[in-house]
Formats: C-alpha cells, sequence, structure tokens
C-alpha cells in the first residue's frame, strides 16, 4: 500500500511532458495593390515536436459567395514556399472542392522540431466594389 501511495504522489507531483504538434505562430500581411489583386504573406511557426512528419498542408479557399448567394471564383497564384532565410520547401498543389490544397514537404524526408513556413500568393477577386465603398474580407 505504501508503494501504491508512493507512485501515485510521484505521479502528480512530476507528471509526464505531454507535447503534440502545434501552430506557435500564424501571421498575415495583406496589401492591396493598384490593380485591386491583394498580395499575402503568410508566415507559420509549427512545431512538429518529436514527431517524425513529411511537413503540413495549407488549405485556401477561393471561392466567395456574396449576400444574394452568388458564387465568384477568385483568381489564387501562389509564388513558392519558403523558410525564414528564403529557402524554398518542397510543395505541391492540387484543386479540390474550390480550395486550393498546398502540400507542404518532402515525401522523402521527416522532420520534427520547429519550422518556419513563408507563403507568399496574390488573389484577383477578392475585393467587392459598392457605389459607397470597397471591402475586402479576407478569412485567414
Amino acid at each position: 500500500m505504501r508503494h501504491l501511495l508512493f507512485l501515485t504522489a510521484f505521479l502528480f507531483l512530476f507528471p509526464g511532458v505531454v507535447f503534440a504538434e502545434q501552430i506557435d505562430s500564424f501571421s498575415s500581411d495583406i496589401t492591396i495593390q493598384v490593380d485591386g489583386a491583394i498580395r499575402i504573406n503568410e508566415t507559420i511557426d509549427y512545431d512538429f515536436g518529436v514527431d517524425e512528419r513529411h511537413g503540413i498542408f495549407r488549405i485556401i479557399p477561393y471561392i466567395k459567395t456574396n449576400t444574394e448567394g452568388k458564387k465568384f471564383r477568385m483568381n489564387l497564384e501562389p509564388q513558392g514556399v519558403v523558410d525564414e532565410g528564403g529557402v524554398p520547401y518542397r510543395y505541391a498543389l492540387t484543386d479540390e472542392n474550390g480550395e486550393l490544397n498546398i502540400k507542404i514537404g518532402d515525401a522523402n524526408r521527416t522532420i520534427t522540431g520547429k519550422h518556419t513556413y513563408v507563403i507568399p500568393y496574390t488573389v484577383s477577386g477578392a475585393l467587392t466594389y459598392f457605389s459607397d465603398h470597397d471591402e475586402l474580407y479576407w478569412n485567414i
């Protein structure tokens, strides 16, 4: 009984560290260009911890629906994916159900720990024009 009490007290005083992969930071810089397109630079700081992974997926929708229920397709042009030092990552693009799926990483290599992904892209058709104002709605 004494050993069980000691073990229980030990577990409460020194709990095991549970570490799961997580996004440490996500930032997005958006610039509206003269031609009405928007230039977006996303920076994702991702911590894989000790888990071995190949990379991440970034899914960006390009269909928007207005208040009348009409759907509009925006033109999305990715310009690559790099780390914080500008070193390119491997990536592949797929188009599924109105979303651009960016698969970032190498199928033949696993990574662990912290990694930064910088994803620049341009979007045409994201602005909505009204008689009294213009509007940008971008759900990051």
